[in-house]
């Protein structure tokens, strides 16, 4: 993964979607990522907006949840607009590892792990994502976090350890909607196979 990606990766913008989060991430050390500089409040003009920044009280605001931008802002301080793919980079392998602990949770055995494993490599884009600037990575390895103690929190043997696997999925759930609105359909999901758990599990 490693060799490939130094190999691979040219860092530059691909959509209007990266100058965005680049520009957000390089705007946290000044106010958090939650406003965008770009000259509107100085000279208010269509110019200075986009579609995917628009005004709000006067200042350009992106469209984007800023925990992506957050998280990366350090390694973008370091390495510019190639910190971005180095966390997506980073999260690849963290997702693959994930994988591997649901599959053998859910199917208890190794082959249907490293069979789960192949198809998230091999049967889609994940790789690809991983060495893009997009938060897709970081967030799926959340997804896959907060699956995982979903997972947990609905067959774990004893009550405590139901409810701290449960609060633990809340959390990683909560955050990866930070990272991505459209999560909350994960969210969901996990929400309704508790709900409908017989006997109830509220």
């Amino acid at each position: 993964h490693a060799i490939f990606g130094a190999l691979l990766v040219v860092p530059g913008y691909f959509s209007i979607d990266e100058v965005i989060y680049h520009w957000m991430a390089l705007e946290v050390p000044h106010n958090g990522g939650l406003e965008v500089r770009t000259g509107y409040r100085e000279f208010p003009s269509d110019e200075c907006t986009h579609d995917f920044l628009p005004v709000h009280n006067g200042r350009t605001a992106p469209q984007y949840p800023y925990l992506f931008p957050l998280l990366a802002a350090p390694l973008v301080s370091a390495f510019g607009f190639t910190g971005l793919i180095l966390l997506n980079f980073a999260a690849f392998p963290v997702l693959l590892g994930l994988t591997w602990r649901l599959a053998r949770t859910l199917f208890a055995g190794e082959r249907v792990a490293g069979l789960a494993c192949g198809l998230l490599v091999l049967g889609g884009y994940a790789w690809e994502y991983s060495l893009s600037a997009w938060p897709h990575m970081v967030s799926m390895a959340l997804g896959a976090a907060g699956l995982l103690c979903g997972v947990q929190a609905y067959l774990a043997p004893d009550q405590r350890a139901r409810s701290r696997s449960a609060f633990l999925a809340g959390i990683v759930m909560g955050l990866n909607l930070g990272i991505r609105i459209d999560t909350v359909t994960l969210s969901a999901a996990l929400f309704l196979a508790f709900a409908f758990a017989r006997p109830w599990r509220p």
